[in-house]
């Protein structure tokens, strides 16, 4: 477990259990939220920097594929960068490949014109912020719970190590005869 665990990652050809992992964890209520808050943190960072530098919406995509985010999340990509490059519209292309409406929001021509890059900025700072909310309030959550599991383990331990020297002990009373 400790090999899985610290391995690389190969995001252009993961492992099997990289996909194991990842569909299991993008297939649980609680960490589904983890899982898409952070690869939508990755993403729209590095959609916001190509387009700044002034890559078309379509090589962003691909370069975003190169990430190392989860293979649930990057089937979504693919599907909008497919329908990107057949001509669609993006943010309709960006809504039906189910990546949020957030992101379909800030490529929307009609009620935004021209502010793409500050509307992507904002939404990864959001995502950023509420990653990092939620990482917290777990972990403040979990720690006082393993505490009490390992103070439970520890106690099971040493009733399990007492306990057969107290019953030599109440055997051997019970045989001596006064």
């Amino acid at each position: 477990s400790i090999y899985v665990r610290f391995r690389a990652r190969r995001p252009d050809a993961p492992h099997l259990f990289s996909r194991i992992g990842d569909f299991i964890k993008w297939h649980l209520p609680i960490l589904h939220r983890f899982e898409k808050d952070y690869s939508l943190v990755q993403v729209l960072e590095l959609l916001r920097l190509s387009l700044k530098a002034g890559c078309p919406i379509n090589d962003a995509i691909r370069n975003a594929l190169g990430l190392d985010v989860n293979n649930c999340f990057k089937k979504r990509l693919r599907r909008w960068l497919g329908k990107v490059e057949r001509g669609d519209n993006i943010s309709a292309a960006a809504r039906e490949s189910r990546l949020g409406s957030p992101l379909a929001w800030a490529f929307d021509d009609k009620v935004n014109q021209g502010n793409t890059l500050s509307i992507l900025e904002t939404l990864e700072s959001f995502y950023r912020s509420n990653y990092s909310y939620c990482v917290n309030l777990a972990r403040f959550i979990l720690w006082p719970c393993v505490i009490l599991v390992m103070g439970a383990i520890v106690g099971s331990v040493i009733l399990a190590i007492f306990l057969p020297m107290i019953s030599i002990i109440t055997y051997a009373a019970t045989q001596v005869n006064p």
